[in-house]
């Protein structure tokens, strides 16, 4: 990547492959990044962030969100995650497609796909302005192998054991995140989430809630027909 693309030099590392078509003399010189009209495609495989610690990003912002959503839940009050060590997020490959026009980078299809049980998957968009190198991107984290252990937060609600109550069902836990400030500084605002993680943990409530509803229907049905027939249903059978 510094080799070919030298305005994400000490950010983004890995073996970086790309097609584009366009105008412009170089990536590198600042005269000539302002003068590219370029689109294209790119991939980096080996890839691994210089600036942006996914991981840790997910786990500050799991917790804030919490903690926020504690208001309506409290049952959340004082939960909790984090990571038993701190790996350096590995991806298998970093992808998307670009443009780039009037000084401004822009990756409207962004993914970057961990390697097994070694990072957080992330998709989204960014934007880039070359010159300053600010940034502005919106990102989905995806904890798919659940390596902050969010999926496993449960809580008790009424005696009531509500599992994974910040993963929607079926699903593994997402952290929706915005980042600002420079490339080389990224800075994540977290404030999509605590609305989030508290519409995602209201819904299982309720769905736990209507299961009981309906299990202790189930279970009062059963007893009124063991009632109507004592000898039960195989009698009707013999």
């Amino acid at each position: 990547v510094e080799a070919q693309m030298a305005l994400f030099k000490n950010t983004l590392v890995g073996k970086l492959h790309a097609e584009v078509s366009g105008s412009g003399a170089s990536f590198n010189p600042e005269k000539a990044v302002q003068g590219l009209n370029l689109k294209g495609s790119f991939d980096v495989k080996k890839a691994r962030f210089a600036t942006l610690d996914v991981a840790k990003m997910a786990v500050a912002g799991i917790n804030q969100a919490v903690a926020k959503a504690a208001e309506k839940i409290p049952a959340l009050r004082g939960r909790q995650v984090g990571l038993h060590s701190a790996p350096e997020s590995v991806y298998e490959v970093i992808r998307s497609s670009f443009q780039m026009s009037q000084g401004k980078f822009s990756a409207p299809d962004f993914q970057a796909k961990a390697e097994p049980q070694r990072g957080i998957d992330l998709s989204g968009r960014l934007e880039l302005e070359l010159k300053s190198l600010g940034l502005k991107a919106q990102f989905e984290l995806v904890d798919t192998y659940n390596l902050t252990k969010a999926q496993d937060l449960s809580v008790d609600v009424a005696g009531v054991t509500v599992p994974h109550v910040l993963a929607e069902k079926g699903k593994p836990v997402r952290i929706p995140v915005s980042v600002g400030c420079q490339l080389n500084q990224p800075c994540p605002n977290y404030g999509e989430l605590p609305e989030h993680f508290a519409k995602v943990a209201l819904a299982n409530l309720s769905g736990v809630a209507q299961q009981k509803v309906k299990d202790e229907a189930a279970k009062k049905v059963g007893e009124a027909l063991k009632k109507a027939l004592p000898g039960g249903l195989n009698r009707f059978f013999r």
